[in-house]
C-alpha cells in the first residue's frame, strides 16, 4: 500500500486512508481500499453508500481506481528486434535493491503468432558479473510451447535477495518475432 503521506512532484501529499468508511470526509488524493482494490479520491465528499467505491451508483464521480491492494508489484518486458523472428540470448537485466519473491509469470505473442519461446531468468551475484556459465543460476525457465499464443505459470515462488541480478535469456524460439513477459512480485 501507498506509505501515508507520500509526496508527489506538484507537492500533493497522498493520504493513506485504510478501509473506506460511511460518513467519513474524503479529500482529493485521499486513497483507501476496498474489497481488494485501491481507489483515489478525484473530488472531495461525504462517505454515502452512494459515492461508495466500486458499488455505489455515482461512485466514478468521486473515485478512480489506483491499483491492486497488498504489497505485489511486477513489471513488463518486450522482446522485438525489428520485426524478424527473435534470436537466442540475454535480452535484459537489472539489480533487484530489495529482497523479494518471483510469485507468477506470463508470456504472450504480441502479434498472436503461434510459436515457442523459453525465457529463462538466471541470478547472479554482483561480485560475479557479468554472468558466465560457471556464475550465474538459472532459477527458473517459462515456457510457451507451440502452437500457443500466450502461458501463464501462477505457483512459481522465486527468492530473490537485495542486490541479485536477474539476466533474463531467451534459450530457445520458433516463430515468435514480438513477445511481451511479465513477472508479479512480492
Amino acid at each position: 500500500m501507498i506509505p501515508k503521506f507520500v509526496e508527489r512532484n506538484e507537492g500533493t501529499l497522498i493520504r493513506d486512508r485504510g478501509a473506506w468508511a460511511a460518513n467519513a470526509v474524503y479529500s482529493i488524493w485521499n486513497v483507501l481500499t476496498e474489497s481488494g482494490i485501491v481507489y483515489r479520491c478525484k473530488l472531495g465528499h461525504v462517505a454515502t453508500s452512494a459515492n461508495k467505491p466500486g458499488t455505489g451508483a455515482s461512485w466514478t464521480t468521486y473515485w478512480e481506481v489506483f491499483g491492486p491492494a497488498g504489497n505485489s508489484r511486477g513489471f513488463s518486458l518486450l522482446f522485438y528486434e525489428g520485426g524478424t523472428v527473435l534470436t537466442t540470448g540475454v535480452k535484459f537485466a537489472c539489480e533487484f535493491p530489495l529482497a523479494c519473491q518471483i510469485t507468477n509469470g506470463k508470456i504472450v505473442s504480441v502479434n498472436n503468432t503461434p510459436g515457442s519461446l523459453h525465457v529463462a531468468l538466471w541470478k547472479c551475484a554482483y561480485a560475479d558479473l557479468p554472468p558466465t556459465p560457471a556464475s550465474h543460476n538459472t532459477i527458473k525457465t517459462f515456457m510457451l510451447s507451440a502452437p500457443a499464443v500466450k502461458s501463464s505459470e501462477n505457483t512459481v515462488n522465486l527468492n530473490i535477495n537485495a542486490g541479485d541480478w536477474i539476466f533474463f535469456n531467451l534459450d530457445y524460439v520458433l516463430d515468435i518475432s514480438m513477445a511481451a513477459f511479465s513477472v508479479t512480485l512480492v
